[in-house]
């Protein structure tokens, strides 16, 4: 008697594992990069180890950004291909106040479709002194609360010093650049301000 009782038991508990649902576990975030493998591997790292929502990262050309609408979240070392992706409807807009107030205005999309994260001087004589390294949340995304989830988390302390690092530049969010850069910030903040103001109309504010 005392085996079939625990027979029983047995069967019960695998029946009621077994209709657990599946949603249990978090899908993965898709995310396609044209920034270093090596900080994209870092910022996965660490978010999954916060969050424990596992990120997959597939390394793209920067040409290639405008076709990739089966990932959630794209994160682009120039911020060229993100506006090509906005003008095209592809970009997801979003509406957050810790982004607005991490990101200065001039370094985001005036409509929020895209998001700048990191700066670096620019050698190559693009027509501005720097390069704006950004992330998008894709229209197309089947999972868009948490690749905005995400975006939101990219400008916060942990991911800005991440990119900021990885890059050799700055990051947009002042109050989490390194202590070691801020000095340096400043001074490259007085060329990037007139050119962006006089392209985008708005003021780059100095974070207090």
């Amino acid at each position: 008697m005392k085996h079939s009782v625990l027979t029983l038991v047995a069967v019960l508990t695998f029946g009621f594992c077994a209709i657990l649902p599946a949603a249990a576990q978090s899908p993965a975030l898709h995310i396609y990069a044209t920034e270093n493998p090596a900080v994209m591997e870092q910022l996965a790292q660490t978010y999954t180890r916060m969050t424990q929502i596992p990120v997959r990262i597939t390394q793209v050309k920067t040409c290639q950004v405008m076709a990739l609408e089966d990932a959630d979240l794209v994160l682009s070392r120039n911020i060229q291909p993100l506006k090509q992706a906005a003008d095209q409807n592809l970009l997801l807009p979003v509406s957050a106040k810790s982004l607005t107030r991490n990101v200065p205005a001039p370094f985001r999309d005036p409509d929020n479709q895209w998001f700048g994260l990191s700066f670096r001087q620019d050698t190559m004589g693009q027509g501005l002194p720097f390069s704006l390294t950004g992330a998008a949340v894709m229209k197309s995304s089947d999972n868009r609360a948490e690749a905005v989830r995400f975006l939101k988390w990219l400008t916060g302390k942990s991911a800005q010093t991440i990119l900021a690092d990885g890059s050799n530049g700055y990051a947009v969010n002042l109050r989490f650049c390194p202590m070691t850069r801020k000095g340096n910030w400043a001074d490259l903040s007085m060329i990037t301000s007139p050119v962006l103001e006089k392209k985008t109309g708005k003021k780059l504010e100095s974070a207090g």
